[in-house]
């Protein structure tokens, strides 16, 4: 039995290894370029103060 699997086998790890080969290869072709003038300096902005509160008081 393992005669005849092994062949089928065999052309399973191949194809596996052309397709992760492929995809690894095309990943790094179109992925979008990084910008090299990315800030690491951005400004810090806060969030608007609320009016009202988050949680009302609640009496027992």
């Amino acid at each position: 039995m393992n005669d005849v699997l092994k062949p089928y086998f065999v052309l399973a790890c191949v194809a596996f290894f052309v397709g992760f080969a492929s995809y690894l290869a095309l990943g790094r072709m179109l992925a979008p370029p990084t910008l090299a003038t990315d800030d690491w300096q951005a400004s810090i902005s806060a969030p608007a103060v609320p009016d009202q509160p988050l949680a009302r008081a609640k009496h027992i």
